[in-house]
């Protein structure tokens, strides 16, 4: 979504001077009318507080779609200066395009979780397909079956069951089937892309998920680095409690758990219980 700075460096005096230049700022192709227009100076997302409900504010409705969805795919925006306002344009409008419950932009905007690659994608354009809900669906369960899509693509449309299912009680169950019926086929997915499912699953404590998600695990088929290991999970799901796991003997650290404990051992608050037993043993030792 940000232009890239060029680096311009001469030499004078054997001293290297280093000149930083922005990408020109290209000017919008694509004209708006009122009130879509509005969006294109309307805020700096990262700055706003609260969602802003479009609706109210801008006053938009059914007939604003066909432009609100020009807006938010409008490439000639992703690429304008960082501190531009027009660079939050098309969040604003997907955002918009999700309060209307938007039907139409579902084609359009799954797009972009493989046109454009910034986090903004990835983590809020998943919301605006959680508001719109049901008919987002089977878009949706085709885009992550989609096997030539790439990890970091299907994890944006993997997360909007998540969203679907917060919205939505009711399509919590549809959204979980999704999601497991992906996962059943860990041998032959990605270990980073079944990581992703089972870190959805456990966001919906999907406890029913549980047996699937321990095959897959015991299998070594899941990215520990980004999900932790089966104990993890199941404190997750919860199944278990964090004392249950980490106070045992002989438990044997998940690698991010090691890490932790070795680079940050005051953050790391489960003490095995062989070193519980030493200390009480000791205390009683002391008071006789």
């Amino acid at each position: 979504m940000f232009g890239e700075p060029l680096f311009i460096c001469s030499r004078r005096h054997s001293v290297i001077i280093v000149i930083m230049h922005h990408r020109q700022k290209p000017m919008v192709s694509e004209t708006y009318k009122p009130p879509v227009d509005k969006l294109l100076t309307y805020a700096d997302c990262s700055k706003l507080k609260e969602l802003p409900n479009y609706i109210e504010e801008f006053g938009f409705g059914k007939e604003h779609i066909p432009d609100l969805i020009r807006l938010a795919t409008d490439k000639n925006l992703y690429e304008t200066h960082f501190d531009s306002l027009e660079v939050w344009a098309p969040v604003h409008a997907w955002r918009a395009l999700g309060q209307l419950r938007a039907k139409e932009a579902i084609e359009p905007l799954i797009t972009l979780f493989h046109d454009i690659e910034d986090d903004w994608t990835n983590f809020d354009l998943p919301k605006s397909f959680g508001l719109i809900g049901e008919p987002a669906i089977p878009a949706l369960t085709e885009y992550i079956n989609d096997d030539s899509r790439e990890d970091y693509q299907r994890f944006a449309a993997t997360s909007c069951f998540f969203y679907i299912a917060v919205n939505y009680p009711k399509l919590r169950k549809i959204c979980v089937s999704i999601l497991t019926r992906k996962l059943e086929l860990y041998k032959v997915n990605e270990k980073e892309f079944n990581a992703i499912l089972v870190e959805e699953l456990i966001k919906l404590k999907a406890v029913e998920s549980a047996s699937i998600i321990k095959k897959a695990f015991s299998a070594r088929k899941v990215d520990t680095l980004l999900m932790g290991n089966w104990d993890d999970a199941q404190v997750g799901l919860g199944l278990k409690t964090w004392e249950e796991i980490y106070c045992t003997d002989g438990y044997e650290l998940s690698p991010f758990d090691a890490m932790l404990k070795y680079s940050a051992p005051e953050l790391y608050p489960f003490p095995n219980a062989s070193s519980k037993k030493k200390r009480k043993k000791k205390k009683g030792a002391s008071s006789r």
